[in-house]
């Protein structure tokens, strides 16, 4: 009888440490950020915002490595930009305000022969004082305002394609 219960201990025991180990946290290895002029309707931000692409994808991998989650072997994640506006309307004027960006996210395994998952996200803000207004997250100055559209769109992203 002890020997039965050892055994099975040990067994349960072995089980167990198995699916520990099995259950890597998700990683991502490699961002790939496309903004292309035909994937927006009527659309003119690349030519205010030329290097939206290399900005997000910048602001992507930061975003993963905060979280511990950037590592040369994990997730690739592509991202595909479908949408920056300013108040709903795609025509963007002289002073570059937006504040709507959106897109597809594609996630596979890093040698890219198996689909994660996909879901699109979308990310609604307007400059002003710091803080909500309407439950619409506000930041002030262009640059700035810019800046932290990029780096909240790319938190959001990197946050849900991590629990695919």
């Amino acid at each position: 009888m002890r020997r039965l219960i050892a055994l099975t201990t040990a067994t349960a025991a072995i089980a167990f440490a198995g699916a520990a180990f099995a259950q890597e946290p998700a990683t991502i290895g490699h961002v790939d950020v496309v903004a292309q002029q035909s994937d927006f309707t009527n659309d003119n931000a690349l030519k205010y915002w030329p290097e939206i692409e290399s900005d997000l994808r910048t602001a992507m991998e930061a975003a993963a490595a905060q979280t511990s989650s950037w590592s040369g072997r994990g997730y690739d994640v592509d991202v595909r930009l479908t949408k920056v506006s300013l108040a709903g309307a795609a025509m963007l004027p002289e002073t570059s305000g937006k504040n709507q960006l959106e897109g597809w996210i594609y996630v596979r395994t890093s040698d890219r022969s198996k689909d994660i998952g996909s879901f699109k996200m979308k990310i609604d803000i307007v400059p002003g004082q710091p803080g909500r207004q309407n439950g619409v997250e506000v930041y002030p100055s262009d640059a700035d305002f810019y800046a932290y559209m990029l780096k909240r769109f790319a938190e959001k992203t990197v946050s849900k394609a991590l629990v695919l």
